[in-house]
């Protein structure tokens, strides 16, 4: 018995000893995504478009095999594979999750998870020929200076938080929007037009084109904490039936010293008046935050020593911990019991006074 305990214990090991070499290798195609994963060991686990496991366009078992350059190829029109059109840099996104499954039963700690994506560009260019003659030919000399890198990001906790792939629905996150630049003072962000999607062609406005915030209690006002930083404490959501979520937003650049006193604008987003500041030349660029999966829970209410939790119906009070509520309604039962039993005697004691007065 041992033995063959050893034996499935080696086996199920030598069945998740496969790692990816480097990293997926992508090629995008007109209409699809060939997807190639070369390990330092030979595959026999699973390759899967996340929440189409069972569907055979999406999925390939590498069970039996000894493969070591596993791959997939999808269809754009296959798999749920989302889509996005963005407006700076102009273009069309598809991107969807690749689940790699070392095991061949079993989701395990050792699995990975990749966010794929296609990016075609949109160019639109005006070609002009132009013929002079000239004793002088001159050289025209542009210096085209590098644009702030942007990010977004959504962090645990706070500001100082990790970058999350997956939580719980009610946690606390940091929603952290930030440019690079080499220089300070020379830029103003501002960020507008935020959106939660689904992924699944589900979108909804969170932040205005003025930059305020479209509902409070969901996702507060934006606070600037410099000119090219930004961020705000939220508690995580989801759209029902879907448990991944995608924030994207758009950052407006402006040089700071074309604004008044060199001061970055900000929008004033009271419920009163909402506008934007003075209108300026601004670049445009699309962020966009991982995705998020944010897990569903269920309402249970639990009492730590020395706490005390109320019921929804108010008709139990939990002092110290939950065992305390079970003994008070335990002792209250038996007292009801106790009250019954005398008041019971009581009246019988009471009906035989009253038959013997009426007999004498």
């Amino acid at each position: 018995m041992p033995l063959q305990v050893l034996l499935v214990f080696l086996c199920v090991l030598s069945t998740i000893q496969s790692k990816v070499i480097g990293g997926p290798q992508i090629e995008c195609s007109t209409n699809g995504v060939v997807i190639r994963l070369p390990m330092d060991e030979p595959f026999r686990g699973h390759i899967f478009i996340r929440g189409h496991y069972g569907d055979d366009q999406c999925h390939v078992d590498y069970r039996g095999k000894n493969e070591t350059k596993p791959m997939i190829d999808i269809s754009f029109d296959d798999c749920g594979m989302r889509r996005r059109r963005q407006t700076n840099p102009r273009g069309l996104s598809i991107s969807s999750t690749l689940i790699v499954s070392f095991h061949p039963t079993f989701i395990t700690y050792e699995d990975r998870a990749y966010q794929v994506e296609c990016f075609y560009m949109e160019e639109s260019r005006v070609v002009q020929s132009e013929f002079n003659v000239s004793p002088l030919q001159a050289t025209e000399m542009i210096l085209q200076p590098e644009m702030p890198i942007c990010e977004y990001t959504v962090l645990s906790g706070g500001p100082e938080g990790d970058i999350i792939a997956s939580l719980n629905l009610g946690d606390t996150i940091y929603h952290r929007w930030s440019c690079n630049y080499q220089k300070d003072g020379f830029y103003c962000m501002r960020l507008h037009t935020c959106t939660a999607d689904d992924g699944q062609g589900n979108l909804q406005p969170i932040i205005d084109a003025n930059g305020c915030s479209l509902d409070d209690g969901i996702f507060p006002q934006i606070q600037y904490i410099g000119d090219l930083t930004a961020g705000v404490l939220s508690k995580a959501f989801k759209f029902a039936d879907h448990s991944n979520i995608f924030f994207q937003c758009q950052i407006a650049l402006t040089l700071k010293e074309k604004h008044d006193n060199g001061k970055c604008p900000r929008s004033e987003c009271s419920q009163s008046r909402r506008r934007r500041s003075l209108q300026f030349v601004e670049q445009t660029f699309d962020v966009a935050a991982a995705p998020v999966f944010v897990n569903e829970f269920v309402d249970v209410k639990y009492a730590n020593s020395g706490d005390s939790i109320d019921d929804s119906n108010g008709s139990c009070r939990v002092i110290r911990n939950a065992l305390a509520c079970m003994i008070a309604v335990s002792v209250a039962s038996i007292c009801g019991c106790l009250c019954s039993i005398v008041s019971y005697l009581f009246w019988r004691r009471s009906e035989h006074i009253h038959k013997t007065n009426f007999l004498s």
